[in-house]
């Protein structure tokens, strides 16, 4: 992506865009898109209230910070959305937490549980996550587990898989998809905005326009390129931790594997309680005997 515009795969970006109280029509059209609310629907999405619209300096610079956008809409929807770059192996534990917490402050001392808005957590992914489904846009509500009946939909988890979005691209059909779906057209705003196809869409949908000003450099103040710069650099410094973190349990898991060995283990005893891949571990042990 060259220097015209900021990523919006940086979650400054990202709030800068879709969390802004000044531009809240990007965020409506945005929301219609993923619940594919049609443009005569009553339940439609016509107005927001950002309730975090504020960017704290201390934030900015965290590099464990997570910048989400909370917002209420005129239908009563609670929503959190968030953009996550890098594979997080807890992200479904973390969206259910979190939307639990949602659920939990949106009722008041002595209310009645018949009061509780539906609150909704929104996941926009760099990397595939729901791998036991092709589908980019998937959602998920409580349902039975045999019959499939719905118990209820006032919780609702959706994921938005930008890394399936990148494999649809390549299919020679994928245009006229585009142009179909509402949705997949803000998705390919989130992975380049400088695509062709959405500077076409900025001419004539809702919100694009506004969407392509916001991530312009050329409409950013110094202060905000400063904070956008700062924000991208903790971002790669918090990946730099993760991985770190993550070859450090892996060594920690193939020592384990190396002394489990000795015991008399099979291998896919050991693959079970390491974690590690059944073809990687007789890999390394394929090493250790040749050494």
């Amino acid at each position: 992506m060259s220097q015209r515009y900021i990523n919006p795969k940086v979650d400054y970006a990202f709030k800068r865009v879709f969390g802004n109280e000044q531009h809240p029509n990007i965020l409506i059209a945005f929301l219609n898109a993923v619940f594919e609310y049609p443009a005569d629907a009553a339940e439609r999405i016509t107005s927001v209230s950002i309730k975090n619209p504020y960017l704290d300096k201390r934030t900015i610079d965290d590099k464990l910070a997570i910048l989400d956008i909370r917002a209420e809409t005129n239908n009563n929807l609670m929503i959190n959305i968030e953009i996550q770059v890098r594979r997080d192996e807890a992200m479904r534990k973390r969206t259910l937490y979190y939307l639990s917490n949602m659920v939990a402050e949106g009722l008041k001392a002595s209310e009645d549980y018949s009061v509780l808005s539906k609150c909704v957590a929104i996941n926009i992914l760099d990397y595939t996550e729901i791998e036991e489904s092709e589908k980019i846009h998937t959602s998920y509500v409580f349902m039975e587990k045999d019959e499939k009946s719905v118990l209820s939909t006032d919780m609702e988890i959706h994921f938005l898989e930008l890394a399936k979005l990148r494999k649809a691209m390549k299919v020679e059909s994928f245009d006229k998809f585009l142009q179909e779906n509402p949705l997949y057209q803000w998705m390919l705003f989130i992975e380049d905005p400088e695509d062709e196809r959405v500077q076409v869409l900025a001419g004539k949908k809702e919100g694009f326009k506004e969407a392509i000003d916001m991530v312009d450099f050329t409409n950013m103040t110094e202060q905000e390129k400063i904070d956008y710069w700062t924000r991208n650099k903790a971002m790669h410094e918090r990946a730099s931790i993760e991985a770190e973190k993550k070859r450090a349990s892996d060594a920690k898991a193939v020592q384990i594997a190396r002394k489990l060995v000795s015991t008399g283990m099979t291998i896919e005893q050991i693959a079970e309680i390491t974690e590690i891949p059944i073809e990687t571990l007789k890999d390394i042990l394929k090493i250790d005997s040749n050494r």
